[in-house]
Parts: structure tokens; C-alpha cells; sequence
């Protein structure tokens, strides 16, 4: 593609050099450089893309992105290496924007449905796909755990819940090429702001929840809101398709009243307590799931999901919110909700004949481990044992208030490692450990702290009588552990069975 028909675009822009070279990809890595790349310099948190501009162009980039305040010089820096140079003022849109026209604006050709929120997000996007493909529409999905293209899917080896643009694109005119009519994005808050979703055109935006997270990137709980509502902004000023925009937002929610002032999009609201548009009533927790029934304006249906928890009665409703503005028939949402039997990493039990049962979660906020640990004793007649953690430099005021979640409500907690990065684990745990004491618990006698997570596993394991649940919280599907620069082999439900094995072969 010429680089003038790829920019053609773009607003605001500067450029020096009149050349028009052929671009055969678009990056904002410069280790991912190849002769005939588009490079795009995007600010990080650690790193500054326009320090490593001369390293794109020594590997083969045939034209760049700027920004101009953070170049003032990119004129004589493209007369110097006799380069095309793209002044904008924000990079990160520009990259977003370039990755999409690239591709030739995949989203334009599907519908694409966003969801964002703190807890809930991954579940519910597997459960509007279920819904979608039960009707019928092929459709491609991207959440945390996975990546699904044409019915085949791919773990996501990533940590990161919404790929960077050209990547996310990529996919998109993946599904575009398969056929897909549907894309699902899982759609974080830091792909929000940092605009990696700049290109998707939603036409369907889906809240679950706002509780505390990330604070470390966002500061406030005010700005982590303004975040998720970037999401309801980003759908009013979609590409229109000829279709009816759609806003889903959960009326239980303290974020409601807020975020429903964010467009003048049809607004569709779930919950349980409050009047919405889909309700749930008479819930009944039962071994194989849960079972409620969805009430909407002159219709109902009875769903038996085999999703465990209340939580997930929300996660369904906002499901189902997203097949009525489709026009799917309640029957055929209803097969699809049924249909899923689980999530990896989302309260997984381990299969195996045990005395006591293992839950895998993906459980890594205060409300979150506590609606995890809250399932795990409403199933459990003996005492719940947890294992868990906390990252390293990510919201460390959140570590006290998962430790007095746990001390709460677990009768014994094993504190652990969790991505620790550069961060000591012990220091770390020792900030969860404030939170666990407050709770009125005593070191030994209802919680131990070990910084080895499998050891940790094999304690908690060790302890658990015929009866009991062990809850292993925070890593839910994750393949890898991250210990300084270092990402080292890891699954939480793979060591499980290994040390669960090893104890029954003893």
C-alpha cells in the first residue's frame, strides 16, 4: 500500500519529503521493523517509541510517525535519513488509525461488540459469543484467555487483555477474511486510554462493573471511570452501518448513573435488585451452576447456567441484553447461555477424585476475590482454604484489602507470589499481610505467607481435610509467571494436578 493512500486519513498532519514508498506493514516496535515498515513512535510508560527511530530506519523502515511536540527536529531528521516523516499530534491515535486503514478498516465490514468493566468481562464475552454463534452467525472473539477465528481459537499468551492496534486489527481483518458477520473485544481500560481500540467502530458497548483496579495507571477511582466511559464515547462517534448503535449497562451498578449520561444511544440496562430492562429473579444456586429467570418487557425465559455464582446471573443478563438489541429470539439466547459449560481460569474446578475440591480463578481484585470466595463456600460444608497474591508494581493499595478479604472469609490463606516483577515478594506479601491481620487472623494458626508459589500450592494442599475447598486466586488461565525481566513457565491448574497427583500416588 502507498503511504500517501495510508495517511490519506489521518487528521492533522505534517510531512516532510514528497517520497511515496510502497508500505508493507505498520509497527510501533522497532525490534519488529523489516524493510518496507511504517514506523509509528508512540510514547509507553517506560520507554519513548522516538528514542529508537534511527534503529527503525537501520532495519529497513521506509517512512515514520511522530509527534510533533515530542520531535520538534522530525523535519531535519527526515532530510538527514531521507525518509518520508508524519508529524501528528497524538501517536497513539495515529497508530490505531494506521493499523485499521491498513488492513482496509476490517470493523467496517462486522459488527463489533465491546466489553469493558473491572470483573465479569472475559465470561461475558464468551457468553454473547455462545449466543451469536447459536444463532447461526459466525463470529471472532478476543478476551484474555483466548483468541477465536473461523471456530478454531488460540490461547492468549499475553498479559495483556486487548492487543496493541496493529495486532487487534490484524485479527479483525483475520475474521473479516473468514466470513465472521460478529467480533466480541474484551476491551480493557488501558486499551481504552492508551487508544488501542481507536479503530474498532463499536456498534454494541457492554459494562459489567466498577470496582477497584489499576489504580497504579488511572490514580483516581474518578479517572479509572472516566476510562471505562471512553468506551460509550467511542461507540457515539463510530462509523455509522446502517445498523442501530446499542449501550448495555448494569443498573445494580454504581457506575449506572454516571456512565448512562455517555450518549444518546438506545440504552439497555440489566440487574437483579433495580428496574432494568433485564432482570433476574428467583436465583437458586445449585451444584451444577445456576438457575434464574430473565424477565423482559412482555417475555421471560428460564436459564439453567452451568456458570457457578450470582456473579455470573450478571454476566448472563448482560449476555442476553446484547441478543435482544440483536434481534435473537430469548429461546435461542437461552440454548446459548446453557451451552457454555466453562471459562478457562474462571472458577475452573480441577477434575480428579479428591476429598477435597480445587477452584482455579483468575480472581485478582478486592470485590473479585470475595465474590470467588463467597461461590466457594456457598458449595463447600468444610472450610475454604485460599492461595493467592498480589502483582508487583500494579495498585499496591489494593494488597490490605485483598488480605482483608481473605482474612475475612477464608478460614485459612496462603500469601504468595504473583508476578512480583521487580518487586520483592515478601515485601509484597507483607502489604497483604496488614489487611489479613486486621481481619483478626494469626500468623500460623489461619494463615501462613510462602514466596514460592508452588510450595504454597502443596501447603494449602497439605491442610485441606475430606470436605474442604482450596481456592488458588490470581492466575487464573495465565501460562506464565513474571519474576524480574524474566517470564518464566507457569499454570496454576497444571502444577495443581501435578502436586494433586503426587500426593495420591504418596
Amino acid at each position: 500500500m502507498k503511504l500517501s493512500l495510508l495517511v490519506a486519513d489521518l487528521a492533522e498532519t505534517e510531512t516532510a519529503s514528497m517520497a511515496d514508498p510502497d508500505v508493507a506493514d505498520v509497527t510501533h516496535d522497532s525490534r519488529r521493523v523489516e524493510p518496507g515498515s511504517l514506523f509509528v513512535a508512540v510514547p509507553g510508560l517506560h520507554v519513548d517509541g522516538h528514542s529508537y527511530l534511527d534503529d527503525a530506519v537501520s532495519r529497513g523502515a521506509v517512512a515514520a510517525v511522530v509527534e510533533r511536540d515530542r520531535m520538534p527536529d522530525w523535519a531535519s531528521f527526515a532530510d538527514l535519513h531521507q525518509i518520508p516523516i508524519i508529524a501528528v499530534e497524538d501517536g497513539r491515535k495515529a497508530l490505531s488509525d494506521l493499523a485499521s486503514a491498513f488492513q482496509g478498516y476490517p470493523a467496517r465490514k462486522l459488527r463489533v461488540i465491546g466489553v469493558t468493566g473491572t470483573d465479569g468481562k472475559t465470561t461475558t464475552c464468551h457468553l454473547i459469543a455462545r449466543i451469536l454463534e447459536q444463532a447461526g452467525l459466525r463470529t471472532g472473539l478476543v478476551t484474555t484467555v483466548d483468541i477465536r477465528l473461523g471456530g478454531e481459537g488460540r490461547p492468549n499468551e499475553s498479559h495483556f487483555t486487548t492487543p496493541d492496534a496493529p495486532e487487534l486489527q490484524a485479527l479483525l481483518g483475520r475474521m473479516v477474511a473468514m466470513g465472521s458477520q460478529y467480533a466480541v473485544i474484551e476491551t480493557s481500560s488501558h486499551a481504552l486510554v492508551h487508544q488501542r481500540v481507536a479503530g474498532c467502530e463499536y456498534d454494541v458497548a457492554v459494562l459489567t462493573n466498577v470496582t477497584r483496579d489499576h489504580m497504579d495507571f488511572h490514580g483516581t477511582a474518578e479517572r479509572y471511570l472516566a476510562a471505562k466511559g471512553l468506551l460509550y464515547r467511542l461507540l457515539s462517534s463510530a462509523v455509522s452501518k446502517g445498523i442501530p448503535k446499542v449501550r448495555v449497562l448494569n443498573a445494580d451498578d454504581a457506575s449506572f448513573g454516571p456512565l448512562r449520561a455517555l450518549g444518546r444511544e438506545p440504552l439497555l440496562s440489566y440487574g437483579v435488585d433495580r428496574a432494568a430492562t433485564v432482570i433476574g429473579r428467583n436465583i437458586q444456586e445449585r451444584p451444577g451452576g445456576v438457575w434464574f429467570t430473565a424477565v423482559l418487557p412482555g417475555n421471560q425465559v428460564d436459564v439453567r447456567l452451568q456458570l457457578p455464582g450470582r456473579y455470573n446471573v450478571y454476566n448472563a443478563l448482560a449476555a442476553l441484553a446484547v441478543a435482544v438489541s440483536q434481534g435473537i429470539d430469548l429461546e435461542t439466547a437461552k440454548d446459548g447461555l446453557e451451552g457454555l459449560v466453562s471459562v478457562p481460569g474462571r472458577m475452573e474446578p480441577l477434575p480428579g477424585d479428591m476429598a477435597f475440591r480445587v477452584w482455579v480463578d483468575f480472581a485478582h481484585t478486592p470485590a473479585g476475590l470475595e465474590a470467588a470466595l463467597a461461590q466457594v463456600r456457598s458449595c463447600t460444608l468444610g472450610r475454604v482454604l485460599v492461595v493467592f497474591g498480589c502483582p508487583g508494581r500494579r495498585d499496591a493499595g489494593k494488597r490490605p484489602l485483598m488480605g482483608e478479604v481473605a482474612g475475612r472469609m477464608a478460614d485459612f490463606c496462603v500469601l504468595t507470589s504473583d508476578d512480583p516483577r521487580d518487586e520483592s515478594a515478601d515485601a509484597i506479601m507483607k502489604e497483604i499481610e496488614v489487611g489479613v491481620v486486621a481481619s483478626g487472623r494469626h500468623e500460623g494458626r489461619d494463615y501462613a505467607k510462602v514466596d514460592d508459589r508452588r510450595e504454597a500450592m502443596a501447603l494449602a494442599f497439605s491442610r485441606a481435610q475430606p470436605g474442604d475447598a482450596v481456592l488458588l486466586a490470581g492466575k487464573g488461565h495465565e501460562t506464565s509467571l513474571l519474576v524480574g525481566e524474566k517470564a518464566l513457565p507457569w499454570s496454576d491448574r497444571d502444577v495443581a494436578i501435578e502436586l494433586l497427583r503426587h500426593t495420591a500416588a504418596e
